[in-house]
């Protein structure tokens, strides 16, 4: 999928993606003090809560019952899901031959495994197999909507637009 030509907008492409995976990474590993952060890691009594879900769903169902307030439940639903979008945006646009849906949800898929393992084994966070899902799903509907840009482009150059 070419729909960037110049060079100048494919490097602040590039850009915005370097940035947007760094405001990826403070959210998710550094929403905590960084003392909380090194106990933690040290595994010492004090620290940041975590806990695992690797049961598909579960999460979500719980939140489908207002578990635990209908406002945390859908801030969590839609952060997972908003996060992710921009990598279903960008990384078309920055390297093409990512064109087509399954290696959309393979790539962030696997991205999200990353980030959400890492949580696990550094004991900084929650790992959750919901936030894999809900992550993913936010990559495809970013690559949906560079999708119905491109066409919709594609449709208006018939038209000389």
């Amino acid at each position: 999928m070419k729909l960037i030509k110049s060079k100048k907008i494919n490097i602040l492409i590039k850009i915005i993606f370097v940035i947007y995976i760094l405001f990826v990474i403070k959210m998710i590993f550094f929403k905590y003090p960084i003392h909380e952060l090194l106990i933690s890691i040290k595994n010492e009594h004090a620290g940041i809560p975590t806990s695992s879900n690797f049961i598909p769903f579960k999460t979500i169902f719980s939140y489908l019952k207002g578990e635990p307030q209908f406002y945390i439940a859908l801030k969590n639903v839609i952060g997972n899901i908003f996060i992710f979008f921009p990598f279903g945006f960008l990384l078309p646009l920055m390297i093409t031959k990512i064109n087509s849906y399954m290696k959309i949800i393979v790539l962030s898929f696997g991205f999200s495994l990353l980030l959400e393992s890492t949580q696990f084994m550094l004991k900084i966070g929650s790992f959750d197999i919901d936030d894999l899902i809900l992550n993913t799903l936010g990559a495809v509907i970013g690559y949906v909507l560079l999708v119905k840009i491109v066409i919709l482009k594609s449709g208006l150059k018939k038209y000389g637009i």
